[in-house]
This record gives C-alpha cells, structure tokens and sequence, in this order.
C-alpha cells in the first residue's frame, strides 16, 4: 500500500538582519514575497516602514489582508545622513513602545542604518549605554563577518535625542 505523503510546507524565511528587539518588537530589512510566510507566524499588528518610497503593492496587500496597520516613514536615501528629526524618532519610538501596536516590526530597505538608528534611540529610551547600543547596532550592520560602527550621522541623531523631554511620561523616576 502506498502511502501518499503530503506536498512539503514551503520555508520559512525570516526578513534580511531579522531579529527580536524585545518580546513583541521585531527588526529587519525589507520583507520580500519569500518572508511574508514567515510575518505570518509573528501576528503582527503594527509595520514600521522607514523607506524612501511607499511600501510595493504586495506588502501593502499582505497588511491588508492580515489586519497590520502599516506605518509609512518616507525616509530619502543618505549616505551621509539620517534624515528623521527628533520628533519623528519620538512618533516612532511610540509606535514601538505602545502595547496595543504590538507586536511590530520595523524595517528600512537593508535593515542596517535606519532601523539601527531607530532602535539605537529605543535603547537610548530604555536606558541603555552608548557603547551597548553601538555593540547591538555593529551586530546588526556587519558585513560579512566584520561588525560595522554606526556611522557619525546616526551617532550624532541618537546623542541629539532626548528621552527624558520626549517621553517624560513614559520614564520612571530618576
């Protein structure tokens, strides 16, 4: 008697730079067709998208179909720039930080600058040390096998934004 095994699954393919910022914040680049399996299991409620030009058809589609409020960030290209002000950060980091818009994932086009500086700034929110947020950014920006320092730029946009007056309600007392 033959046995008739079902067709496999297809993968399971996390975004390019994919990882967990914390329970119920994701980071990565820019989620393709391949990925969107994988968005599946996240049940997301909330896209960052930090982009040059509005989301493609398909992933707009896809936030549609599974109820995910797709935030647009139109963030041009630099290379020798981030191009979000203090007060975008702080909309941003809202987003992120807001329980009902969890879980989130937020992306730029490669995962690497935008969505470093982003989540660089959210440390900053939480507290973290300079030097363990650049560590975490060079984890995320390597090329190849070498970690990369965030560029002056995005140095200078996280030490320029200022938690304690953006978010003083949010932070515990000093």
């Amino acid at each position: 008697m033959a046995s008739t095994m079902p067709p496999p699954l297809p993968p399971l393919v996390p975004p390019l730079r994919f990882g967990m910022v914390e329970e119920g914040v994701y980071r990565g680049a820019y989620p393709s067709r391949i990925n969107l399996r994988f968005l599946d299991r996240l049940r997301l409620r909330t896209l960052v998208c930090l982009l040059p030009e509005p989301p493609t058809e398909e992933l707009s589609e896809w936030c549609t179909q599974h109820d995910v409020f797709c935030a647009q960030e139109l963030v041009p290209i630099s290379k020798d720039e981030v191009v979000l002000t203090n007060e975008r950060v702080a909309h941003l980091l809202q987003l992120l930080v807001t329980p009902e818009r969890q879980p989130v994932l937020v992306h730029c086009l490669d995962g690497r600058c935008v969505t470093g500086a982003l989540i660089m700034c959210l440390r900053k929110l939480q507290r973290w040390s300079l030097a363990a947020a650049v560590a975490e950014y060079s984890r995320f920006a390597r090329s190849a096998d070498t970690p990369r320092q965030p560029p002056s730029h995005v140095l200078q946009l996280v030490e320029s934004f200022k938690p304690e007056t953006e978010f003083a309600r949010f932070l515990p007392p000093r």
